[in-house]
């Protein structure tokens, strides 16, 4: 398997997500992603 290194503003932007992705509520995401799926099958269905 080859490596594959990371340059220093890639690694900035990994951390910078891994911090925004800390300050969610799983709960909140969720009741989102519940919220979404039911509007995309009320799509399909009708």
């Amino acid at each position: 398997m080859m490596k594959r290194t990371l340059d220093s503003q890639t690694i900035m932007k990994i951390y910078q997500l891994v911090e925004e992705c800390a300050k969610l509520d799983p709960e909140e995401e969720r009741q989102l992603a519940e919220e979404g799926m039911s509007w995309e099958i009320d799509a399909w269905l009708f």
